[in-house]
């Protein structure tokens, strides 16, 4: 399990930004991660389609998003769930 702190910019809703990204993949039957767990307010839970891992978003208190990664692989790697959290974020949000 990882766990990480995402800092958005001053001003900046990246919680809400992720998710409706999100939202906006599923419809087009794009995207690399898709809603896993129940409908919570200020927190989501999302499963990666290709490796065998979750991540847990939650919003925290001054707009920062704390992410909890999981993974069911035998030997506990995250390594390939992180990499799309980040790009996820990178590429829709900062450019």
């Amino acid at each position: 399990m990882k766990r990480i702190q995402i800092v958005p910019q001053q001003g900046f809703n990246l919680y809400g930004a992720m998710v409706q990204k999100e939202v906006e993949q599923s419809k087009k039957n794009l995207g690399t991660f898709y809603r896993s767990g129940p409908k919570e307010r200020n927190r989501a839970k999302w499963a990666h389609v290709k490796h065998k891992g979750w991540v847990k978003l939650q919003r925290g208190s001054g707009g920062l998003v704390n992410a909890e990664i999981r993974t069911r692989a035998i030997d506990g790697r995250d390594w390939g769930t992180i990499p799309c959290l980040y790009r996820l974020c990178g590429s829709s949000f900062w450019g």
